[in-house]
């Protein structure tokens, strides 16, 4: 078997892409979790210079999922886990029901979800670029709250479909952020296409960092799953960005929310330093890992309180 001497500026992700020759991000992330597994590591985020890791066989080691990160009462870094499949009696449980059913929904809604969706179909710098400046409308002034209320959920619903990635109809945090890390890949290919150079292993695992937290933070309940009430937070809290919940949702107010949920955008500095080294790829000292836990607490916390998901 054989073994890797740690160096400065080592991560298991950047040792295991370069020493099984991968190319697909979830092969690395499954791999990185067997290698982790094979040595005793909890957290594949913190490997010290000076130590020395056992390279498993690849043939050898069974065959993981890419699946959930850690929880709140676990270390954030990135995990994964194997993953659990879903009869099709527990997908049809309304209890497990994380998309809502169908129902009608208006052209008004429909041309929304129609132009998000479009938006994050990206094959060229100049989508990017359209993407950022878009708005979408849900409703008219005139509507009324009902009306309002219907809006917020048939438009949650037809973009939450979109996470589904095997459409059994429950979105879990996994698809969520997986879909979420596609997407800013794909972004980040496109613009190194026309800037030249390649997307690094640190954008690479920044992207995959953010993902993760965004769909572990927007889970507010924590039981695995986005669905459509935790969307709707986040939809109706968007659209409030610019202080007026008028159904008019900008991209801009999205990204900044975005922001806020991972953690880069909030008042406690010290906590904004800390999840910017973490997405940077810079190892944390286990004091500044203690800020970030707690920090990533903190936000999944205010995000209950303010939405009263349970």
């Amino acid at each position: 078997m054989a073994v890797h001497n740690i160096v400065s500026g080592d991560t298991l992700w950047g040792i295991v892409k370069n020493k099984y020759n991968l190319t697909s991000n979830t092969d690395i992330a499954n791999m990185v979790n067997k290698v982790a597994k094979a040595n005793g590591i909890t957290n594949p985020d913190k490997i010290y210079a000076g130590k020395t890791i056992q390279l498993v066989d690849i043939t050898d080691t069974p065959e993981d999922k890419f699946e959930r990160t850690t929880s709140v009462d676990d270390e954030y870094p990135v995990q994964q886990t194997k993953s659990k499949s879903l009869n099709n009696e527990q997908v049809q449980d309304n209890e497990d029901k994380a998309i809502g059913e169908d129902s009608t929904v208006s052209p008004t809604v429909q041309k929304a979800i129609d132009t998000k969706l479009q938006s994050k179909d990206l094959n060229s710098y100049e989508d990017i670029d359209k993407a950022e400046k878009i708005t979408v409308n849900l409703f008219d002034s005139n509507a009324t709250e009902a009306e309002k209320e219907k809006a917020y959920s048939d438009f949650s619903n037809g973009i939450l479909k979109s996470y589904d990635a095997d459409g059994d109809g429950v979105v879990t945090v996994e698809e969520f952020a997986q879909k979420e890390y596609d997407d800013g890949i794909k972004a980040a290919e496109l613009t190194a296409g026309v800037f030249g150079g390649n997307v690094s292993d640190q954008i690479n695992l920044a992207s995959q960092r953010m993902g993760n937290i965004f769909a572990q933070n927007l889970d507010i309940n924590q039981n695995g799953k986005i669905d459509t009430e935790e969307m709707n937070f986040f939809n109706k809290t968007a659209d409030a960005m610019d202080g007026q919940q008028d159904g008019q949702i900008s991209a801009s107010s999205e990204s900044e929310l975005f922001s806020s949920i991972i953690g880069t955008n909030v008042d406690n500095q010290e906590l904004k330093a800390v999840t910017e080294k973490y997405f940077e790829g810079i190892q944390l000292t286990d004091e500044e890992q203690k800020i970030f836990d707690n920090g990533m607490k903190t936000i999944n916390k205010s995000m209950r309180d303010m939405s009263g998901i349970d």
